[in-house]
């Protein structure tokens, strides 16, 4: 993912996310965990607090469990995915709101006009709903990721009268609120999000924590579990993202990958001096280290 950058007013000022005095709250998690391919293993998944795994996984029994969920971006290996539909790799997509290939590199992944009611339709509230289908599974919350989809030229160029920004605000807002009215207190929590929940009190108030990925370390897309590639890629966030994530009162979870034990401790001692809750794994997140 790309740094973010963002100015905020000094002072800094604590930013306050969606959870109330008395209600559930990420805060008392003391441990988490991501893993979006392959079987659990109980013993490692008994280690954490906290898990999120892909939706069409299980919820791990005793844990806090949150389900992975795309919003900025279609996936070929989804249900949703129709055999008529076409990637927009070489043409226009199928369904029309398919603009382009991830910018990053994952395969089969492609960007969407996420603002279009079809695509919502997929996520929450129509048959077969993504979030839906989570929270029925017992999920206790939902994991977004590409929030900041917003940002990328392709959607720019396809947002004809449409604030791409001011769209995902919506979206987090509406998805937030539908998984509250199915499941109440589910936990919302946004990857990459510490942007956009910087600029929206809107978007604050529907969400109960930001994961920061590639703090420290990064990875490249497609890499194997023990491939060089997987993670010790030094990033250098910027002054102005640390700040930004600093000034969230919720929750703040950072993901790096990291093969070296060096690495791996240093971003581990980074976080926790700023005062997150660090989590170190390698870039196909296929299993828990």
């Amino acid at each position: 993912m790309r740094a973010l950058l963002l100015l905020l007013p000094a002072p800094l000022l604590l930013l306050a996310c969606a959870t109330l005095p008395g209600e559930p709250s990420l805060g008392r998690i003391r441990s988490w965990a991501i893993q979006l391919h392959g079987d659990i293993d109980p013993a490692k998944a008994a280690c954490y607090d906290m898990l999120i795994v892909d939706a069409s996984a299980r919820p791990v029994p005793g844990k806090v469990c949150l389900a992975y969920v795309n919003v900025g971006q279609a996936e070929t290996y989804r249900p949703y995915w129709k055999a008529f539909w076409r990637a927009p790799d070489e043409g226009p997509g199928v369904p029309d709101y398919l603009l382009a290939a991830d910018p990053d590199g994952w395969q089969g992944n492609h960007m969407v006009a996420f603002w279009d009611p079809r695509w919502q339709a997929l996520l929450w509230g129509g048959a077969g709903g993504a979030v839906d289908e989570a929270l029925a599974k017992g999920f206790d919350g939902i994991f977004l990721d590409w929030v900041l989809a917003y940002r990328d030229a392709s959607v720019a160029a396809a947002a004809k009268g449409v604030d791409p920004e001011r769209a995902m605000e919506q979206l987090v807002t509406d998805l937030a609120a539908y998984a509250r009215r199915k499941r109440p207190g589910a936990f919302v929590v946004l990857n990459n999000g510490a942007a956009l929940a910087a600029r929206s009190v809107k978007v604050r108030r529907a969400i109960d924590g930001v994961v920061q990925e590639s703090f420290f370390f990064g990875g490249r897309p497609e890499a194997g579990w023990d491939d060089e590639a997987a993670g010790d890629l030094v990033q250098r966030p910027s002054p102005e993202l640390r700040e930004a994530l600093l000034a969230l009162d919720c929750p703040v979870f950072t993901l790096d990958y990291a093969l070296r034990p060096e690495h791996e401790r240093s971003a581990r001692e980074a976080s926790a001096e700023m005062g997150f809750l660090p989590f170190v794994s390698r870039m196909p997140l296929d299993r828990l280290p």
